[in-house]
């Protein structure tokens, strides 16, 4: 490490965050001296001058912030320079939009094992301004400021999984070493991937993709232990591999001195049997993190953040409703809310996968999930509200004998209501008839009951209604042949409620469904 050298987490070919921000770079240096970083392409040549800090007894670490620099698609080279000793340079740098993809498996899930694997891998070759990086998974006790820093325990290790790389059909692919069933997926995520070649097509400049997940893994390894302090109350238990922070310390910490435009998420499914911690825990990992790359690296304190509400799972009925309903948007239902401003989410409750070879929970729409994401962080990450992301329930009305629902943003030709093509033959939806709504009636036994029905969850008060159909307007449903005192009305309340693309309402034209919710009326 006494050699002069940037941080692993540059290299050749990287994507740095275009302007206005002034993107950080940093890196090692041998010596207590002055360094000089020369940015050169085009049309620009300028040399900056690095701030130095100690880092341990042989060596210094070196930081300069770049000019901000739009993404004009040129070529730049960056070198550094300290007297005494050799010089590093990083070639074929562009700049643009740098997004950090994390999670476990469902995020590491590899785009040649997503339905349409072979030819998206094929294509990606036709995408060389889309850059890739994949951090190898370790642990550490404490924050690291390097990927791969010695921590007393076996010395530096390589901290890199796939260093930065053009878009290609190598560079996005499974080395070929590992079983694909192993949950061991390397190299580059279906999910991140997809997501970052949509933004880079919709924007029109370079996309860096960082990597960094870890299957079967805990939202408590991914939070620094701030996060878990301010969740104390819900008495957070153990990260799932033993040691809550671990995965913050050794895989995002290190991360947080490179600039960045947002973050997107996909994880929960470690979590899902405890909704209310997970309701706490995912706001105070988004506020910490935002303050660790704000103090790190000139990145927006308020970055937005994306993530991915759980698909179908066959494995489970009841939990994964109040998990996405309760864990995930601390019951609003929806992204953003007032307990979590700047975020966005992709609906995938629709997309379930039960014949995949990689477990039900594993779904291989790693497509649509991506598109889903894509058009959620155009709205929100970058205020396209031209771009539809899907209908959102927004307020319910009794009218009789009936209950009027009120959709917003229902998109260019408002919604479409259909059968639901509910999955009998798995035997886990317990559900009534073809309408994807159910009501809880209020009996005189259950008065004064807040919650008459069990509202987050079981199937006991609650049926469907005799009707379900759509309102003039295209912005409501409207349920009928309601007898009694209506409590409440829920909305695709299953862990796998429907076959793929199937749960019985969707904006018309684009095809894209409203997050489940629940409501007491």
């Amino acid at each position: 490490m006494a050699a002069l050298s940037f941080a692993s987490s540059f290299g050749d070919h990287a994507v740095l965050q275009q302007a206005p921000a002034q993107a950080v770079v940093w890196g090692f240096a041998p010596a207590a001296l002055g360094v000089t970083l020369t940015l050169a392409g085009g049309g620009l040549s300028s040399k900056l001058y690095g701030r130095l800090e100690p880092f341990n007894a042989t060596a210094y670490t070196w930081r300069v912030s770049l000019p901000p620099i739009g993404a004009d698609h040129k070529p730049y080279s960056i070198t550094i320079e300290q007297a005494g000793a050799p010089s590093a340079t990083l070639r074929d740098v562009l700049f643009g939009e740098v997004w950090i993809c994390s999670g476990q498996s469902n995020m590491a899930f590899l785009v040649e094992n997503a339905f349409g694997g072979a030819d998206l891998v094929q294509d990606a070759n036709n995408h060389p301004e889309v850059r890739l990086f994949t951090t190898r998974k370790l642990t550490a006790g404490a924050p690291l400021q390097e990927l791969g820093q010695d921590t007393n325990e076996g010395g530096w290790v390589g901290g890199v999984e796939l260093p930065w790389s053009i878009a290609s059909n190598v560079s996005i692919s499974d080395d070929g070493a590992h079983d694909a069933n192993d949950d061991n997926w390397l190299y580059m995520s279906a999910v991140c991937y997809l997501y970052g070649l949509e933004i880079h097509t919709a924007l029109g400049v370079p996309v860096g993709l960082l990597n960094t997940n870890w299957g079967g893994t805990a939202i408590q390894d991914w939070c620094p232990q701030a996060a878990l302090d301010d969740c104390s109350h819900v008495a957070p238990t153990p990260g799932r591999l033993g040691v809550a922070t671990h995965l913050y310390n050794a895989m995002i910490h290190p991360l947080m001195n490179h600039t960045i435009k947002g973050v997107v998420w996909y994880q929960g499914e470690s979590n899902g049997g405890d909704p209310e911690g997970y309701s706490c825990l995912q706001p105070a990992m988004i506020k910490r993190w935002r303050e660790g790359w704000a103090a790190g690296s000139n990145t927006d304190p308020s970055f937005p953040f994306g993530l991915v509400q759980l698909a179908g799972n066959t494995g489970d009925t009841f939990g994964l409703p109040q998990f996405r309903w309760l864990g995930q948007t601390d019951g609003y239902g929806v992204l953003p809310n007032p307990k979590m401003p700047n975020t966005f989410m992709a609906t995938s409750y629709d997309l379930g996968d039960a014949p995949s070879p990689y477990g039900s929970v594993h779904s291989r729409n790693k497509k649509e999930v991506g598109h889903r994401l894509a058009v959620a962080g155009l709205r929100v990450a970058y205020g396209n509200t031209s771009v539809h992301a899907g209908p959102a329930f927004d307020s319910a009305r009794k009218d009789g004998a009936t209950v009027v629902l009120t959709f917003r943003d229902v998109g260019a030709a408002g919604l479409a209501l259909s059968k639901m093509n509910v999955t009998r033959a798995l035997n886990v939806t317990q559900w009534a008839g073809d309408t994807p709504f159910e009501v809880c009636v209020r009996t005189s036994a259950a008065a004064g009951d807040d919650d008459p029905c069990g509202a987050m969850g079981g199937v006991d008060g609650w049926s469907a209604p005799k009707t379900t159909a759509l309102g003039a307007g295209g912005d409501t449903v409207v349920l009928g042949g309601l007898s009694g005192d209506v409590a409440a009305v829920r909305y695709a309340w299953r862990g796998y409620p429907c076959e793929r693309a199937a749960c019985g309402l969707h904006s018309k034209k684009e095809g894209l469904p409203p997050p489940p919710f629940y409501v007491a009326l």
